[in-house]
């Protein structure tokens, strides 16, 4: 079994679209029984591929670095505003419900950058 730790600038680049190239890539991977890391933004966006990844790869995806402790590390000064608070809503995986029910009460956004170095932390640990 191999295990693959996406960097965050991968995850990045799903923004709030899935890239096609790089889902085809995943889905590999998923086929050849790696287990999928997700760590990205604590804003509706990132929970959004949270919950596509989640369900997509669901006996091998896992959330990394993305839980009310996280969060509260990666606060941002930014407010989500109803629009954006609404999308959060939509959000039904049962393991993002602290995640989502604190972001609703703080009503801010939290940025993975500001996590990176737990997140470098955590590769040097493995390797």
């Amino acid at each position: 079994m191999y295990t693959i730790f996406e960097e965050y600038r991968l995850i990045d680049t799903l923004e709030s679209y899935f890239d096609k190239k790089l889902t085809s890539l995943l889905d590999m991977l998923y086929k050849n029984d790696t287990d999928i890391y997700y760590s990205g933004d604590f804003d509706p966006e990132g929970l959004q591929i949270a919950q596509r990844l989640f369900k997509r790869y669901p006996d091998r995806f896992h959330f990394w670095r993305y839980d009310v402790e996280d969060y509260i590390k990666a606060l941002s000064d930014k407010t989500l505003f109803e629009s954006r608070l609404k999308m959060i809503d939509k959000i039904d995986t049962v393991q993002l419900k602290p995640l989502t029910d604190k972001m609703r009460l703080l009503r801010k956004t939290g940025y993975q950058e500001l996590i990176v170095d737990d997140i470098i932390k955590d590769v040097l640990a493995i390797i």
